[in-house]
């Protein structure tokens, strides 16, 4: 086992920026071109600032950040065997699990010295073709004419030029600052533009209220706005629903759906998303996050259990405000979402996690119709720490850090694996990997 240690580059924790009036980061005002990407995505955990509270939108970003980036984009988990993949990827470094695992994918293939060159600033070209390659999107094999025409020093036989024509046709491109006749592939991509290229492709939609700088790059998606306990109709974009809601419709493309509702009293609930079935690739994604808080920060958030195309997540959550988000991987599909108040087990969430000591080993068990159980930790300093579950289990475990621990400069901490965790508290999520039809058996200790 090995630990993540400290990084100076800019690196993503498990830390969701909750909406407010003021600007997420004290150095991207509200009019700065692209602060409506990087708070979108900065609400999907995506991107995170600095301990001082800034962005720093005008510098570049490197080739082993922007992977990372996309990684977090996709919500992949890089498999940790794969380790001297470059001669300059460091080990214990943390980027290396990303790098090495996009290599085993084919993502990355790094220069013919046998280098990666991780701190290197990635440049636009380079950009879009990790786009592509992460995120899985094909690109055209013959080169639409009108992009010579649309970009002057755009050589169409240059290896880049299918990215940078898919990029176009895919309104990845042009972004804020970027609509003229040159494209500049070889200038490096700020932390910024990245941010705008990645919401650009993901169809994310951007705060309310703000609009994208570039219309070239802009989605045909509506938003409405419904207070109620139902809505239904081809709709994206944002609804605020009453407690107990349905609500059903249309998907524009792959655009997020998102639901804001208020619970008046701590309650359990379930929150199930359903797409129907198409011709494309099926599934969904859905996540809930609780707003607000003490602080500018949410780490409270859910990722849901999926089968096939069905969508749900269980929690006792607090009288409080909370985001749902649902995404479908299809284009244009129909989708039914309720939330409903259900029984609970007395333990359905993050208010409800049992203590875990350190040193300490407990049996658990996942009831047929349950999702998932919680624990949490506090450590009042710094320790190196492996969260275990049994080689056995049936069930998948995730590490959420709160807002008292500090991971500037650290990638999160993923269970089975030696940690230097931060003092703080610390809560941790067991759900099943398939089937709510049985029971699921597992240990888990903190060693």
């Amino acid at each position: 086992m090995r630990s993540v240690r400290f990084a100076t580059s800019m690196v993503l924790a498990l830390l969701m920026i909750a909406p407010a009036q003021a600007a997420l980061f004290s150095d991207v005002p509200a009019d700065f071109p692209f602060a409506p990407h990087i708070e979108a995505l900065a609400q999907r955990t995506i991107v995170r600032g600095n301990p001082d509270r800034t962005f720093r939108p005008a510098s570049a970003v490197n080739r082993a950040e922007m992977l990372t980036l996309l990684y977090r984009a996709t919500e992949r988990s890089p498999v940790d065997t794969e380790t001297g993949c470059f001669k300059d990827v460091e080990r214990g470094s943390w980027y290396e699990t990303v790098v090495c695992d996009a290599a085993l994918q084919g993502y990355v293939s790094g220069y013919p010295d046998k280098t990666f060159r991780p701190e290197q600033s990635v440049n636009r070209m380079e950009a879009l073709k990790m786009l592509h390659t992460v995120l899985g999107f094909d690109h055209p094999t013959d080169i639409p004419p009108a992009i010579g025409a649309r970009y002057a020093d755009i050589d169409l036989s240059a290896w880049y030029a299918p990215y940078v024509a898919s990029a176009f046709l895919r309104r990845v491109i042009p972004i804020a600052g970027q609509e003229g006749p040159h494209f500049e592939p070889g200038l490096p991509l700020t932390r910024g533009e990245a941010a705008a290229y990645i919401a650009h492709a993901l169809q994310v939609p951007l705060p309310d209220g703000q609009t994208d700088e570039s219309s070239a790059a802009s989605e045909g998606t509506s938003t409405s706005s419904v207070t109620g306990q139902s809505s239904s109709g081809p709709s994206t974009g944002t609804a605020e629903l009453s407690f107990p809601f349905r609500d059903a419709g249309t998907f524009i493309g792959r655009t997020a759906r998102i639901i804001r509702f208020t619970l008046r009293r701590p309650v359990v609930t379930e929150l199930r998303a359903t797409v129907e079935p198409g011709r494309g690739k099926p599934g969904l994604t859905c996540r809930l996050f609780r707003m607000g808080g003490s602080t500018d920060f949410s780490s409270e958030y859910y990722r849901g259990y999926v089968a096939g195309n069905v969508c749900v997540i269980r929690a006792s959550l607090d009288a409080s405000d909370y985001q749902l988000e649902i995404r479908p991987n299809e284009e244009n599909a129909s989708f039914e979402i309720t939330g409903t108040t259900v029984s609970g087990d007395g333990n359905d969430g993050f208010r409800e996690a049992r203590a875990i000591g350190v040193g300490a080993s407990q049996s658990g068990v996942i009831e047929a119709e349950d999702i998932a159980d919680w624990y949490a930790f506090t450590l009042n300093r710094p320790q190196t720490l492996t969260v275990k579950m049994a080689e056995e289990s049936d069930v998948s475990c995730i590490v959420y850090a709160m807002e008292d621990v500090d991971l500037f400069g650290f990638v999160e901490p993923r269970c089975d694996s030696a940690y230097d965790y931060p003092r703080g508290r610390y809560v941790i999520g067991v759900q099943r990997k398939d089937g709510r039809d049985g029971v699921r058996t597992y240990g888990i200790g903190l060693r």
